[in-house]
């Protein structure tokens, strides 16, 4: 019987292996850490964007991985994301009209991609940022 054992338990934890790297980085643990070719999510605190003001921030990301950049606003504002990869060129961008925005890519090139957030409110907004 605990040969049987053994081998489930095994068998289990070799699944729960395999569906954590393949899951995308916006439903991973909050570490911070690689898993594969995905970013983790880490989520970075609160945010203030000034009136009609932008954030930067930076990440540091590897070649061929998938992120998935997020922030989620107040609601007092329209935010805006755009993230560019080291060279300065746009990978991605979300300009809805509201402050819940979500550019998802893979890397071409490693290194330290930015994200930049634009307030295009007359008034502060508060965000949570996360990749």
């Amino acid at each position: 019987m605990r040969p049987t054992f053994k081998i489930l338990s095994a068998l289990a934890m070799s699944a729960v292996i395999t569906v954590g790297a393949t899951m995308p980085s916006h439903a991973q643990t909050q570490n911070g850490s690689f898993l594969g070719n995905y970013l983790m999510q880490t989520f970075r605190g609160n945010h203030r964007a000034n009136a009609n003001g932008s954030n930067r921030h930076r990440m540091r990301v590897r070649p061929g991985q998938y992120v998935c950049v997020q922030i989620d606003g107040d609601d007092d504002t329209d935010l805006d994301l755009f993230v560019n990869d080291p060279g300065g060129r746009e990978v991605g961008r979300d300009v809805s009209i509201d402050d819940e925005e979500e550019v998802c890519f893979t890397a071409n090139r490693g290194g330290t991609y930015t994200i930049r957030v634009t307030n295009l409110g007359n008034v502060w907004n508060q965000y949570s940022l996360s990749f």
